[in-house]
């Protein structure tokens, strides 16, 4: 058979996967995921294919984080479907992450991917696919370092959409409390070079601590 332009993308699982994306709602989120399940089990299933499937997904949550609770719910239902999924697309997360950090700091670009990616990580922890090891010593602990209006916003968004889960266990709760006090400490420094916008939101995430 001839080759015709555009075949391969048409034909390309991930090609599919990346339009059935584009259906997903909170309605429409049980259909839809047993369908992404098929495609994985018939044609996502070697590590290139489940690498680029991850991508695919977790781009997706990063750039619509209002729906970032249901990406991470799809990545988990895969996950106990597919064992090896799991490392896949945690690494994958990670090294997004990561490079998000490296980009230009000035850049807009940095500062949506970073929330995004943020809203994506949070709800990770929340299905239980994240290790509090990584939330704490890994992500905030970068976010903290940064020291940046972006980092920061980031760091309040981060606990605060955590706060629940982290709350619920003695050792979680003690890492987050060790953080909120480094916050405290870097919101009433004058001498850090942040926006008011920025001290008013992290006094908010130390202040519900004391609430």
């Amino acid at each position: 058979m001839a080759w015709v332009p555009g075949r391969q993308r048409r034909d390309c699982p991930l090609s599919k996967l990346k339009l059935i994306l584009n259906k997903i709602t909170g309605e429409k989120f049980l259909p839809i995921s047993l369908e992404i399940r098929t495609l994985f089990e018939e044609k996502i299933y070697t590590d290139r294919l489940m690498q680029g499937g991850a991508e695919a997904i977790l781009e997706k949550g990063i750039r619509e984080n209002g729906y970032a609770a249901l990406y991470a719910q799809l990545c988990n239902y895969l996950c106990e479907e597919r064992i090896a999924f799991k490392p896949i697309v945690l690494n994958t997360l990670q090294t997004i992450f990561r490079e998000i950090l490296h980009l230009d700091i000035t850049s807009a670009t940095r500062a949506k991917r970073l929330i995004g990616c943020i809203c994506v990580i949070s709800e990770f922890y929340n299905t239980n696919l994240l290790p509090s090891k990584i939330l704490f010593n890994d992500v905030a602990a970068r976010l903290l370092l940064e020291k940046t209006d972006q980092s920061l916003e980031a760091l309040c968004i981060l606990f605060t959409r955590v706060w629940s889960k982290v709350c619920e266990y003695k050792p979680t709760k003690a890492s987050l409390q060790d953080y909120l006090r480094a916050l405290a400490v870097i919101q009433k420094d004058i001498n850090v070079n942040i926006t008011s916008r920025t001290r008013f939101l992290m006094l908010d995430i130390i202040e519900k601590a004391i609430a």
